[in-house]
């Protein structure tokens, strides 16, 4: 009877070497998660009304677990502004949104709003990452009409 042939000392630590591995490939992967920049598209656009025609193009987003409601913060660079989506216990959809040039803003609640805000199953530091779209369409937003379609992704 002869004895099994010996398996050399690499081929012996790879199982080892790649369980090593996994913890290290899963810290890279959550650590791109987390600095992966917010996704939005779409904007918001007013026309006439009290406050006239202006454009809302929001480029990041945040979760509004930060500000403890079920929704997201959209903000745009230019001019520096904010819209929050927000859904109430009873899964009614609002809008609040600054109105440039002032230090007001509007709260949208129309048949024309519709959004659809998921939680993902993502968090960091406790905080909820959202993802989801927003559709308006609303006359007599103090005289004018709002309209819009966004999506957002990665807002935590």
């Amino acid at each position: 009877m002869t004895d099994p042939p010996k398996r050399s000392g690499a081929r012996r630590w790879l199982p080892f070497a790649a369980i090593g591995l996994l913890p290290l490939t899963m810290a890279v992967w959550g650590f791109s998660r987390v600095l992966a920049p917010s996704v939005v598209t779409g904007r918001f656009v007013n026309r006439g009304g009290k406050y006239g025609d202006w454009t809302l193009t929001p480029t990041e987003c945040t979760s509004g677990q930060r500000a403890e409601f079920f929704g997201v913060i959209l903000r745009s660079e230019t001019p520096p502004l904010e819209a929050r989506v927000i859904q109430d216990a009873t899964r009614r959809v609002s809008l609040d949104i600054d109105v440039p040039g002032t230090n007001q803003a509007l709260t949208i609640d129309c048949p024309g709003l519709r959004a659809n805000l998921v939680r993902t199953h993502s968090r960091f530091n406790g905080i909820w990452e959202m993802q989801g779209d927003a559709h308006v369409d609303c006359d007599g937003v103090l005289g004018g009409h709002l309209t819009g379609d966004l999506t957002f992704a990665r807002c935590h």
